[in-house]
């Protein structure tokens, strides 16, 4: 949540099917998804396909564009990727069945807890650096907000390339996800600049 300004948000994925992991969210995370043929073909991929042609990736301008007190950036530092490492929380894997039992697991979460560290990439060939923590700052518990009024819009890659054109150079094969489209040399929301590198 950021003062005056729209929230920043991530999705991070593990893997794109959740098979074999239970329910043990606290797990190593990634705001991008290399296993690209999967992900096209896992029914969420289809839907985030409706939005952009960089399926198994997302944006962080955004996120580094507003301070938490809405205190705007002239010139955002942003990270290719954010890889979130595992604190010392995890779920007991067979569980929950209900979502009332899933919401009983966090509210055991104590305060204070070590959640995940963060690492993050500079750019694609950038080594992970050690950025932060995220730590819960009081016990976890339910609420209508949530229920009811929390919005999450997740920043599309291609908002980042627009930025930082010179990433297209740097993205190895095995990391290109982007369905080419026709041959561009733009970058635009519905179509990632494969073609143009």
């Amino acid at each position: 949540m950021r003062t005056g300004v729209h929230s920043a948000n991530l999705l991070t994925l593990h893997k794109v099917s959740s098979k074999g992991l239970g329910w043990d969210h606290f797990i190593n995370q990634s705001t991008h998804v290399n296993q690209v043929e999967n992900f096209k073909q896992w029914v969420g991929g289809q839907k985030f396909n409706q939005a952009t042609n960089c399926i198994n990736k997302l944006g962080h301008s955004d996120l580094c564009t507003w301070s938490q007190n809405g205190t705007k950036a002239a010139e955002p530092i942003f990270p290719w990727i954010i890889h979130l490492e595992p604190g010392n929380i995890h779920f007991p894997p067979n569980i929950p069945v209900t979502v009332d039992e899933l919401m009983n697991e966090y509210s055991k979460i104590p305060e204070r807890s070590l959640i995940y560290t963060l690492h993050a990439k500079a750019s694609p060939k950038a080594e992970l650096e050690h950025v932060g923590v995220v730590e819960t700052a009081s016990k976890c518990q339910t609420s209508q907000y949530g229920d009811k009024k929390l919005f999450f819009r997740h920043q599309r890659i291609e908002e980042d390339f627009a930025l930082r054109p010179e990433w297209l150079k740097e993205i190895d094969d095995d990391e290109k996800p982007c369905d080419p489209g026709p041959a561009s040399t733009e970058v635009s929301v519905r179509q990632c600049a494969r073609d143009a590198l």
